[in-house]
């Protein structure tokens, strides 16, 4: 499903950014790394265990800093400094939950729907891996800009409106989604967390941001800073689906992760192509503008 999203909506971006990178300049940079990064998230989907998923993520990264500080003004530097900070620092915590992975599993790290952990070494240390578990979601979850982690992400909206359309909607926030699905299914499994205190930790956090990224939304009069909060919101409406561990679960996040990729980056071509025209901004000089468009 998420490589699905990738190769469909990709292409479509880029079309879209051949005329709008025309007035942003420095085009050949811009595209090298956008095809870097193409690979790369594709390198995430179709990974078969969690070393080589957490390697593409990694990359992830890098490939996609350079996207963010396009512009290279004060405004994009502080962005991609935040969003440099915040991935390897989440990621970090993400790389325990794997060490842990592999010490108490079966002995290799393949994604294995059900889990991966051998219950006889998880015998006696649950409580251990439970706070495993909360540290990898909040690793991962920093990409998927979980409450308090998500500030990074209304930040990056200074980037190119196709960066933006493809951060939100696609790649980099899609990729921290899928690496919780794998965690929570194919990794410590639904039937090991189920019940415990660890998944009552993430559905509290993923229903606060859910509020949160929602209320803050309807705060924000910055066009795309509004779209940014409301990515914000529904990430954690795929998380929530994921969090309750069931198979229901994971087929309505998946749903909405295909869904959600393809209403936010129409609102991001939209607020693009507003951009592009007349350089507004803000939600409150928008007032006849689909008429006038």
């Amino acid at each position: 499903v998420y490589g699905a999203i990738v190769s469909v909506l990709w292409p479509l971006v880029t079309a879209y950014s051949l005329d709008y990178m025309s007035h942003e300049g420095h085009e050949n940079r811009f595209f090298a790394f956008w095809l870097m990064a193409y690979g790369v998230v594709l390198g995430i989907a179709y990974s078969e265990d969690f070393l080589t998923l957490y390697f593409f993520y990694e990359v992830l990264t890098l490939t996609t800093l350079p996207l963010v500080m396009h512009a290279m003004d004060e405004k994009a530097r502080y962005a991609g400094r935040k969003y440099l900070v915040y991935s390897l620092s989440g990621a970090a915590f993400a790389f325990i939950g794997i060490v842990f992975l592999l010490n108490y599993g079966v002995g290799h790290l393949n994604f294995t729907y059900g889990g991966i952990l051998d219950q006889s070494l998880a015998a006696g240390n649950e409580r251990t891996l439970e706070l495993v578990f909360v540290a990898a979601f909040f690793g991962f979850g920093v990409k998927a800009a979980v409450f308090p982690f998500h500030g990074w992400l209304p930040d990056a909206s200074v980037a190119p409106t196709p960066v933006s359309a493809l951060l939100h909607a696609v790649a980099v926030v899609k990729s921290g989604v899928f690496a919780i699905l794998r965690l929570i299914y194919y990794g410590f499994g639904a039937d090991f967390l189920r019940g415990t205190f660890a998944q009552s930790i993430v559905m509290i956090f993923t229903i606060v941001t859910i509020v949160y990224g929602s209320a803050k939304a309807l705060q924000m009069s910055h066009f795309k800073r509004r779209l940014a909060y409301s990515t914000v919101s529904n990430l954690s409406y795929i998380l929530f689906s994921f969090t309750l561990m069931t198979p229901a679960g994971m087929t309505g996040g998946l749903i909405h992760m295909v869904f959600h990729a393809l209403i936010k980056i129409t609102l991001f071509f939209c607020a693009g192509a507003v951009l592009y025209k007349t350089e507004k901004e803000y939600v409150y000089e928008l007032e006849g503008f689909g008429k006038a468009m």
